[in-house]
């Protein structure tokens, strides 16, 4: 029985080429915090435990990883931040746009000084700053979509340590640099499914509407707790999909997700919305606690040094619920 990095026995594993047995488990006190196998998931506190364990030993790594994270950051929301000033300062923040809101109990022609007044406001926009600002913004995102790559990173490390493996710092971020086209492919992908959702609810919605106004209501009642329930149902389990994407060569397909979803479907989502939740609810708090600061700074505080660190616990949650699942780094029960 081989020592992890901090002493703490690994669980044994059968003899090779000896058959899975049902009473087959580690011995006491291995491997993980509750001592026994989970089926298939660890319980909650050890989810927690074995998170912040995994980081007292892989901290060096994901340290680093941290400051890579923290830097492409920082490179998305520079360009994000001064595009968008940009852009308020020319469409915004003029003497123009405050004259497009006219005051109706004042005016005799409505209709005469709103088109004034548009006129006047299109003609004060600078063409030239105006598609910097655009550019900036268009910058700022690309530059976000390099952060999966260090996220990517988090969980190659997380992985490496359930198998007992050393990581490649360098190679991990490589790898998580190359996956980042198939993780926007999967965002697309539930991206566009939503729009989709969204546009054949508005279309029963508008003729729920044109049958009769009371069937409108109802429609969009029923149609808002249906969309609202599914997604609640449904984002804590699309974040395990990305973390399939994140670990797994080849893009993860929907036959792949389910597979693991369906083995212990409450309990999957029961814990990813319990990380989620907690992960989310951090960040708040963080921002709120920055009320004092102007927003810019802030804002620039939380996402480029609290979020890395939230990111990197978040990460490292799902990939332990991913080794449950799969059984990865320690042996499983039969199904």
């Amino acid at each position: 029985m081989a020592d992890d990095d901090s002493g703490r026995p690994r669980p044994a594993m059968p003899p090779d080429g000896e058959d899975w047995r049902p009473d087959y488990a580690p011995p006491p006190g291995g491997g993980y915090s509750s001592g026994s196998i989970p089926s298939p998931h660890r319980r909650i506190p050890d989810l927690f435990n074995d998170t912040f364990n995994l980081v007292g030993r892989r901290w060096r790594d994901l340290v680093i990883i941290a400051i890579v994270l923290a830097a492409v950051t920082v490179l998305s929301l520079v360009p994000f931040t001064l595009g968008g000033n940009i852009l308020s300062s020319e469409l915004v923040d003029t003497d123009e746009f405050e004259a497009l809101t006219v005051d109706s109990t004042e005016a005799d022609d409505i209709s005469d000084e709103s088109d004034d007044a548009f006129g006047d406001w299109v003609d004060s926009i600078d063409s030239d700053r105006l598609g910097s600002g655009v550019a900036l913004i268009f910058l700022g995102l690309l530059a976000s979509l390099l952060a999966w790559a260090p996220t990517v990173a988090f969980a190659l490390v997380a992985l490496d340590d359930v198998e007992g493996r050393p990581t490649v710092v360098s190679r991990a971020l490589l790898t998580g640099l190359v996956r980042v086209p198939k993780l926007l492919l999967l965002a697309i992908i539930y991206v566009v499914a939503l729009a989709a959702a969204v546009f054949v609810l508005a279309i029963a919605l508008v003729v729920g509407y044109g049958i009769h106004l009371a069937l409108g209501v109802i429609l969009t009642i029923a149609f808002a707790a249906a969309f609202l329930g599914l997604l609640l149902l449904l984002v804590p389990l699309v974040q395990l999909h990305f973390t399939i994407a994140f670990v797994e060569p080849g893009f993860p397909s929907r036959g792949r997700w389910w597979t693991l979803m369906r083995r212990a479907l409450p309990g999957t989502w029961g814990r990813s919305a319990l990380v989620l939740v907690m992960s989310t609810g951090v960040l708040w708090v963080l921002g709120l606690s920055m009320f004092t600061l102007p927003y810019a700074y802030g804002s620039f505080i939380v996402n480029v040094l609290f979020s890395p660190i939230v990111g990197a616990l978040t990460t490292i949650a799902y990939v332990l619920m991913y080794a449950d699942l799969t059984g990865r780094g320690r042996p499983s029960l039969p199904e």
